[in-house]
């Protein structure tokens, strides 16, 4: 997919500066939606990454989020960042999990950071019993791969 016009970029950077509750966000994520740009990563990342850290509302974030058939590693990166700083460290790591499974996105060193931060929060909740099938975690420019439950 060509990335977004550049006026364009600016116009939008520009709305969600001033933008100030989700009403507003809900107008411009519609003139997206009616320019073509529904579907646009670029703008999806903004609004979502707006949605989570200036106005809070991680629900209306995750159902943007969910509208994709297959979000890339920003996306991800973007909504498990969101669960792990409310904290809810449970859904971060499940949907880490769920990107790993379906082998959606390439992981980037980002994701590292972020879901490494989940893993101590969620294994002490399952009463020290083993939460993953296996992991294998190589530190450095290798990926690191979990799965679990």
């Amino acid at each position: 997919m060509l990335p977004p016009p550049t006026s364009l970029n600016r116009h939008v950077l520009a709305i969600l500066d001033k933008c100030n509750n989700l009403n507003h966000l809900k107008q411009l994520q519609a003139h997206l939606i009616a320019l073509g740009h529904g579907h646009t990563h670029f703008y999806a990342f903004k609004l979502i990454r707006f949605c989570t850290v200036r106005l809070c509302n991680l629900d209306y974030a995750r159902r943007m989020f969910d509208k994709f058939s297959s979000p890339n590693i920003f996306l991800y990166t973007a909504i498990i960042n969101a669960y792990t700083s409310v904290p809810d460290h449970v859904s971060a790591v499940l949907l880490y999990r769920d990107m790993v499974r379906e082998n959606r996105s390439k992981l980037n060193h980002f994701m590292f950071s972020i879901i490494l931060k989940s893993w101590p929060e969620v294994l002490p909740s399952y009463g020290g019993h083993a939460v993953l099938e296996f992991y294998y975690c190589r530190l450095c420019a290798e990926w690191v791969v979990f799965r679990g439950y």
